[in-house]
């Protein structure tokens, strides 16, 4: 079983000794509109669905990790993985980049090689909660 945490204030996912946002090449800290946010900065549905409490808004039903814009808007793009819960677990795979308004999913190389990681169920609500806001 994997180990989530959150690393850098809210800006990121740890797993194990792995941070993501490196990992997958996303800048949380970046100056300005080159800044790529966790969703756990913005809190509120982002992070339900992340808790598979709401659906996602992408029509793939995929969920955001993280924002392509600073704006807040998933809308402009992000940064998402296939989340789901079974057997007292949740599963993180399938890693990629989607814009709604664009069809099908983009995926690097880096990205396809990423995962998939199993949480425990019970521990994950815990350290996403404090997060919805």
């Amino acid at each position: 079983m994997d180990e989530l945490s959150i690393i850098d204030e809210g800006r990121d996912f740890a797993v194990g000794r792995i941070t993501l946002a490196k990992h997958l090449g996303i800048s949380t800290r970046a100056p300005g509109w080159q800044a790529q946010p966790c969703v756990l900065e913005l809190g509120g549905s982002l992070v339900a669905g992340l808790l598979l409490d709401e659906p996602s808004g992408f029509e793939s039903g995929r969920v955001p990790l993280y924002l392509l814009c600073p704006c807040g808007a998933p809308a402009c793009g992000a940064l998402t993985a296939r989340v789901r819960a079974e057997n007292g677990t949740v599963l993180w795979s399938d890693f990629g980049t989607e814009v709604p308004y664009e069809k099908g999913l983009t995926q690097h190389p880096h990205q396809r090689r990423t995962g998939p990681f199993v949480f425990d169920a019970a521990e994950y609500r815990t350290t996403l909660a404090p997060y919805l806001g």
